[in-house]
């Protein structure tokens, strides 16, 4: 595995693709709404990192490869309320679709 790690670090990588930041927002659900029968989330804190092509890009980062990335130019977010208690998923909220990116030809040449 090193040295596949290490002839890794010898390539220039290109990461293309949709990225985004993941949100985690934790908190509690402890009771139903009396106004439908859903969930009451009581926000605790939120975590916030690089999502999709981001969390390919900085893996890679982390393995000492040299990487570039493209990317859309618009913000994604994709925010995840999760309950504290269970770890459970309750709800996603995306934010700011995203439209594709143009790519460059002459700019990916090289990789």
């Amino acid at each position: 595995m090193l040295k596949t790690i290490q002839q890794l670090q010898s390539l220039n990588v290109l990461v293309i693709g949709d990225y985004c930041i993941d949100i985690f927002k934790y908190g509690s659900c402890t009771r139903l709404s009396p106004e439908a029968p859903v969930p009451v989330f009581d926000y605790l804190y939120e975590n916030k990192m690089e999502g999709m092509s981001g969390n390919v890009y900085n893996n890679l980062i982390n393995l000492n490869i040299n990487c570039d990335l493209i990317k859309n130019k618009e913000n994604i977010n994709k925010i995840r309320y999760v309950d504290i208690k269970s770890k459970q998923h309750i709800m996603r909220e995306d934010v700011n679709e995203n439209k594709i990116c143009e790519l460059d030809t002459e700019q990916i040449k090289k990789y």
